[in-house]
């Protein structure tokens, strides 16, 4: 009950607070966030293992979820392991590391589908 108290007053609070560019601002920042965490690394990765076509776009957004909901914890503790410390910063980078690798990936693979396809010819 305490906790549900507490939930709606951050609520009202961040509607009703004393600057509202400030709260647009920090929602704008966790949907950002959001998607950057649970979607963005999760569609990239989608296009490795299921190629473009073979699934509907709501089976995308579903797979995309749950990739990304997979892999992201697990780079975060490996990388821990490694002796990096978890911050944002941190979390941030590893993230776009993921997206680099995977975009980089599927470049290579067009680019390499490209200079070999001998329906060309």
């Amino acid at each position: 009950m305490l906790s549900l108290r507490m939930c709606g007053l951050s609520i009202a609070k961040m509607v009703g607070g004393e600057n509202k560019m400030d709260n647009l601002l920090e929602i704008a920042r966790v949907v950002a966030g959001s998607i950057y965490v649970l979607y963005l690394p999760g569609y990239v990765l989608s296009f490795i293992f299921m190629k473009r076509g073979s699934i509907d776009a709501i089976e995308r957004v579903a797979i995309s979820f749950a990739l990304s909901i997979s892999v992201v914890p697990l780079v975060v503790f490996y990388i821990n392991m490694l002796g990096v410390s978890i911050t944002a910063i941190s979390i941030f980078l590893e993230i776009l590391g993921i997206l680099t690798v995977s975009i980089g990936y599927l470049y290579y693979t067009n680019i390499y589908k490209y200079k070999h396809d001998v329906s060309k010819i």
